[in-house]
């Protein structure tokens, strides 16, 4: 097995805000031994002096898994990926409305609302990472999405408070597809659902985009987020994924 059929790969970002270089293990393969782990792990460590090896298998295969804690890796989190078949449709949920941010200021007062809003990603949930190192990553990922041409940040915008109460990311490099790669929504109140409020509105403007496919990724501890994708919303399971990683002795 090489590097590139198990998409192992430098994560820059990563690497520069946790001051230690990371590197990104994307398994696909459906066997794999102790040994072969061994040796995918020492290249990693030779080619990219790597300190913290992410990981991601396809399936909870307990075998896969056995094999990679054999070798010292740890289970961080489950996921699973959704997709929804978009339709038409209208929804007058004033005073919001779902709109691409337009400029630097915006990103600004974006990446400040940040620090308010709850994010699951794989680091979060790492105790040898944090919430605030996971988010000065995120604040990341977002100003380089503003900067890609193939993606495009949307706002959840107050018109009566002029607020930005939430946001997606989304990746729209395939034709009739928007992958969303991150977002968050303020905590709900006594008056709004600012989260489902999101979910109807971007379902409403991305159609109007001539997307006909939206697809995203759920941590499965998130149960009322699930529950509402799948129950409420329309979207079915494609595939889960586990998450573990190990860290490098220096």
């Amino acid at each position: 097995m090489s590097d590139k059929d198990n998409h192992i790969q430098y994560d820059k970002v990563s690497s520069g805000i946790f001051g230690y270089p990371v590197v990104d293990w994307n398994y696909l393969c459906e066997d794999i031994s102790v040994e072969q782990i061994l040796t995918h792990e020492k290249q990693c460590i030779e080619q990219y002096n790597a300190r913290y090896i992410s990981l991601s298998l396809p399936c909870a295969k307990p075998y896969l898994i056995s094999a990679f804690e054999e070798c010292g890796f740890k289970f961080i989190q489950h996921r699973l990926n959704i997709q929804k078949q978009l339709s038409s449709g209208s929804y007058n949920l004033y005073p919001f409305v779902f709109i691409p941010l337009s400029d630097k200021m915006q990103l600004k007062e974006l990446l400040k609302k940040c620090n308010k809003l709850f994010f699951d990603d794989r680091y979060s949930t790492d105790p040898t990472i944090g919430k605030s190192l996971s988010l000065q990553r995120n604040k990341q990922f977002l100003i380089n999405s503003f900067q890609n041409n193939n993606q495009r940040i949307y706002i959840l915008w107050n018109r009566t408070r002029k607020t930005i109460d939430g946001f997606r990311t989304y990746d729209f490099s395939k034709k009739g597809v928007a992958a969303v790669l991150l977002g968050g929504a303020v905590k709900n109140d006594k008056v709004f659902e600012y989260d489902k409020i999101l979910n109807y509105l971007e379902m409403e403007v991305l159609y109007s985009l001539n997307i006909r496919k939206l697809s995203l990724v759920v941590s499965t501890t998130n149960h009322p987020e699930i529950n509402r994708y799948i129950s409420e919303l329309g979207y079915r399971v494609i595939s889960s994924s586990v998450i573990m990683r190990k860290i490098i002795d220096s």
